[in-house]
């Protein structure tokens, strides 16, 4: 079985909030300011 790309979120909730709006592609890193992450326009409804 392959290992999930999203870490589990009783381990580690930050990374667990960023790895499931890169997978569902509702955000994607800042290139330019480390930290942040820009919103999708379709995913801000999410939000």
């Amino acid at each position: 079985m392959a290992e999930s790309p999203i870490t589990p979120r009783g381990l580690d909730f930050a990374t667990w909030y960023r790895d499931v709006g890169i997978q569902g592609d509702m955000a994607e890193p800042a290139e330019i300011v480390t930290g942040c992450m820009v919103i999708k326009a379709n995913a801000y409804a999410v939000w």
